[in-house]
């Protein structure tokens, strides 16, 4: 439970874009090792939702934490996918191009 809170005060996944951005910038970022971090991070995320219901419903966590917890999962879901269909946008677009 603690790896939880600390997780979720620690502002992880805005540092980590600074960081990203920056790295874009001086142009030495690895975009699949990128997108290997985010679906991890994603991972970690959705199993603290999980854990969080299952301690939800043994009585071990406030109603609010868990929905807190089950919410940050369904947000990162939702960044991914938006995600996704931008990158699909971006590959569709750079395949109609004539070389």
């Amino acid at each position: 439970m603690n790896e939880l809170i600390t997780w979720q005060g620690s502002g992880n996944t805005l540092k980590q874009a600074k960081a990203a951005t920056t790295q874009v910038a001086e142009g030495g970022v690895d975009f699949g090792a990128t997108m290997k971090q985010h679906l991890q991070e994603l991972r970690d995320v959705y199993n603290m939702s999980e854990g969080a219901q299952r301690q939800w419903q043994l009585g071990e966590m406030d109603t609010q934490t868990a929905v807190m917890l089950v919410n940050k999962a369904d947000l990162a879901l939702t960044y991914t996918m938006e995600l996704r269909n931008k990158l699909l946008e971006a590959y569709q677009e750079l395949s109609r191009m004539q070389v």
